[in-house]
């Protein structure tokens, strides 16, 4: 147990390990809100794995993986992965489970359905159309 020498923090808040509650949480926004942003500096910073509801095969899924480290994409089990993203009720998830908590994105929506456009045509999550494709669905937008 670590000593509180600091005495701006109160004697009873001393450095605790970190302690995991039972059941998942479940990060739940409409796709492109900043789940992935939010899973990496989650990860990063309590050094816990993130699930995925997403099936593992997919291309985006396994892009998740490689190019942004994110190694839960179809995990759901909590033991595993306490932290389960999904984009429910947008979309199901590949599988059933069943979460004690949740963690609500928002973003705002005209920027989230613009990155969910973009995401659509490269089929990626880091590239964008070009100005060119705005201009040629212009009458759509």
């Amino acid at each position: 147990k670590m000593k509180n020498t600091n005495t701006s923090i109160p004697q009873h808040l001393e450095f605790l390990p970190p302690k995991i509650l039972p059941g998942a949480t479940v990060l739940s926004s409409y796709p492109r809100s900043g789940n992935t942003l939010l899973r990496s500096l989650l990860e990063r910073i309590t050094n816990i794995v993130t699930g995925s509801d997403t099936r593992p095969d997919r291309t985006l899924s396994k892009a998740l993986a490689v190019k942004h480290d994110l190694v839960g994409e179809g995990i759901t089990n909590y033991k595993r992965a306490p932290i389960i993203k999904t984009h429910f009720p947008e979309r199901r998830g590949y599988m059933m489970y069943n979460a004690t908590r949740i963690i609500l994105l928002v973003r705002n929506p005209y920027d989230a359905i613009d990155s969910y456009w973009n995401m659509c045509c490269t089929n990626t999550h880091t590239d964008s159309v070009t100005e060119e494709i705005y201009d040629m669905y212009e009458e759509m937008f």
